[in-house]
Parts: structure tokens; C-alpha cells; sequence
């Protein structure tokens, strides 16, 4: 396993860890003013999107690191238009 593999799966593992903390405290916390309220579920939507976010570079490591093993050119098949693959077949090619 590639070490930024391990450095995404890492970052992943400390996001999760964030929010379940956060969750925790939370569900200690007396229910505060609209305004804390508001923050502390601003904080929550940042934590989770932090999450998201790790998912997706864990994903392009994942993918890189195999487009790598395979000897496919970085980036080429991996997005949208990126390579002869993604071309829908038509009967005039």
C-alpha cells in the first residue's frame, strides 16, 4: 500500500474520529441559545464535509495507485472525457 494511501486512510480515520467526538459532546451539551445552536451545527456540517472530503482524496489515491500498477497514464481514464473509454459508441466510428 502506497504511503499516501496510508496518509489519506489516516486523515479519513481522524475526520470520522472528529465528528463522533463532536457528536459526543453534543448530545452532553444542554440545548443552548438559536444562535449556539446555529454554530454548533455549522460546526458539525464542516466536520462532516472534512469527511467527505477525505472520502474523495482517499478514492483518487486508491485510483491513482492502481492506474499505477496497471502502467495507465495518470489521470487519463479517471474523469469524465479524460480517455477513449468514456466515448459512447456510435456505429459511424
Amino acid at each position: 500500500m502506497s504511503k499516501i494511501i496510508e496518509q489519506a486512510e489516516a486523515a479519513l480515520a481522524a475526520a470520522e474520529a472528529a465528528y463522533q467526538s463532536e457528536l459526543q459532546r453534543d448530545a452532553e451539551r444542554h440545548e443552548g441559545s438559536g444562535a449556539q445552536e446555529r454554530r454548533r451545527e455549522a460546526h458539525q456540517q464542516a466536520l462532516r464535509a472534512d469527511i467527505d472530503q477525505c472520502k474523495r482524496e482517499l478514492a483518487e489515491a486508491r485510483q491513482e495507485a492502481t492506474e499505477a500498477d496497471l502502467g495507465v497514464k495518470p489521470g487519463l481514464n479517471s474523469k469524465p472525457g479524460g480517455g477513449k473509454t468514456s466515448q459512447a459508441y456510435s456505429p459511424r466510428n
